[in-house]
């Protein structure tokens, strides 16, 4: 009897351990919540649990994919760009669990906080220049996490592309109406509202100890606000710069704020950059515009200098900047968005195509990689390895500290500028291509697939191609001078 009740106590407690103690393991392949911009204030969403089940797949969705996809338990959350479309499934099975739809595209992640998900939407055009961000419809959506059903829909007058971060039983929200609105989880109803002075582009929110930090647009500043006391804690300005707003801070050790920014020189970039960033027809009107500027006014490509912030995140002071280098302007999702790791910042820069790894303490440059592609998203790293992705549709892995290239592998399409995500040693990025792809890291550390180099292309597009067309020219110029020279000729002999 005393080794029967003996057994009992050791299962008894083996389960609490395993089940109750660690809840996450008991619902999941995913973690039990999501609750701010890639899961945490290190924008470095991992999540492990031990769980041993691999997933090595793809989901399928009916239009571009530009937000990270959030796991909670065994399902996965995706929202698309364009269409505004919600999916819900299981990860595991592949099994679509429910479809609905927004009223506006979808740039947000969907957070997941007791089984209810909220998910801002909103586009990027102005309403009038320089005024409000967002036409048609804005706010944000809260759906039944099981069923996708629509609880309530907070409407706001400027886009909620940023996505929202709760905060005890509030979801905060940054909008293109320059408002930062607190919502009642529950209700859906406004708890309170502030006036931050500058439009949010896609500057999704970070929460760490009760402070929301923030950056701005039009004013190109970082805020930070005490969100017990209701106001701002500091306030710093960027002078000179943009890109500022559409950047989600990242912290280190609730000490150092990260943040990146453009400057404007006076260089012209190169023709291969701005080939590589916008295609021939650019390429071909940057070349006509150069050739005309000292003719007419044309305004021509800026070239602009990738500067990297730190912040003391107790005062806003700028403790140290790095300028990473540069490059040919690029349109949406300027600047980059920076991810903590240990003791370092790893970023991507879409103005020099490089990956980055900066120390955060004294901002020196540890490593870089040029990448040969657009790369705009924040990485994801862990077990000292950081893995990037690019527009040419590749996942990079590196040694987070010598910064070797340990594997090379091709997904598809164009992936997302919001980055990967780890969850139980299995990557998942979404893609312009409208999938949503999902393998073990160690296929990416297998694979060595090699980008295709596009420097014939370009010379063959910007240069052989216009000057085959130039001789082509010339001898038909020279066909026809001849041939209206001899109908003359021929003119005079009859006349």
């Amino acid at each position: 009897m005393k080794n029967k009740l003996f057994i009992g106590l050791i299962i008894c407690y083996f389960f609490n351990m395993v089940f109750i103690a660690n809840p996450s393991r008991a619902n999941g392949f995913g973690p039990n919540e999501w609750t701010q911009y890639r899961m945490n204030f290190n924008n470095n969403p991992v999540f492990s649990n031990e769980d041993s089940r691999i997933i090595n797949s793809s989901f399928k969705t009916g239009d571009q994919i530009r937000s990270t996809p959030v796991v909670v338990g065994d399902n996965i959350f995706i929202g698309n760009h364009g269409s505004g479309d919600i999916y819900s499934y299981n990860i595991i099975t592949g099994d679509l669990n429910w479809e609905n739809k927004a009223p506006n595209w979808i740039h947000s992640e969907i957070l997941n906080v007791n089984n209810k998900l909220y998910v801002g939407y909103g586009n990027r055009f102005y309403q009038k220049k320089g005024e409000l961000r967002g036409t048609g419809k804005s706010g944000l959506l809260c759906l039944d996490a099981t069923t996708g059903k629509v609880l309530w829909n907070y409407s706001t007058k400027g886009e909620v592309m940023p996505t929202p971060a709760i905060y005890n039983d509030s979801v905060y929200i940054v909008t293109g109406d320059k408002h930062l609105y607190e919502v009642d989880l529950v209700s859906g109803k406004t708890k309170w509202e502030f006036n931050l002075g500058s439009i949010i582009n896609m500057s999704s929110p970070v929460i760490s100890n009760g402070v929301l930090f923030v950056g701005g647009s039009n004013k190109e500043n970082l805020l930070a606000l005490d969100l017990d006391k209701r106001k701002i804690k500091w306030e710093t300005n960027f002078e000179g710069t943009h890109g500022l707003g559409d950047i989600p801070p990242a912290l280190y050790n609730n000490e150092i704020v990260f943040v990146t920014a453009l400057k404007e020189n006076s260089k012209m970039p190169p023709l291969k950059d701005i080939f590589d960033k916008y295609g021939t027809v650019r390429t071909y009107k940057e070349i006509v515009k150069r050739a005309l500027k000292p003719v007419i006014d044309g305004s021509v490509l800026q070239n602009e200098e990738h500067y990297l912030y730190a912040l003391d995140a107790k005062n806003g002071e700028v403790l140290w900047k790095k300028n990473l280098g540069n490059g040919a302007w690029v349109k949406n999702n300027k600047s980059g968005a920076p991810m903590v790791y240990k003791n370092n910042v790893y970023l991507g820069s879409p103005i020099t195509k490089k990956y980055y790894s900066v120390d955060v303490k004294s901002g020196e440059i540890n490593w870089d990689y040029e990448v040969g592609f657009l790369t705009k998203a924040p990485p994801v790293a862990e077990k000292n390895i950081v893995y990037f992705t690019d527009v040419g549709g590749y996942v990079s892995a590196f040694d987070s500290k010598a910064g070797e290239l340990l594997g090379r592998k091709q997904l598809g399409g164009k992936l997302a500028p919001s980055g990967p995500i780890i969850m139980n040693h299995n990557l998942i990025v979404g893609s312009q291509n409208s999938k949503v792809y999902a393998l073990p890291t160690n296929d990416i550390l297998g694979s060595n697939d090699k980008p295709k180099s596009n420097s014939l292309v370009f010379i063959g597009y910007i240069y052989i191609i216009p000057f085959l067309i130039l001789i082509a020219l010339v001898f038909s110029l020279r066909y026809l001078f001849k041939k209206r020279k001899k109908l003359k000729k021929d003119y005079k002999v009859a006349s």
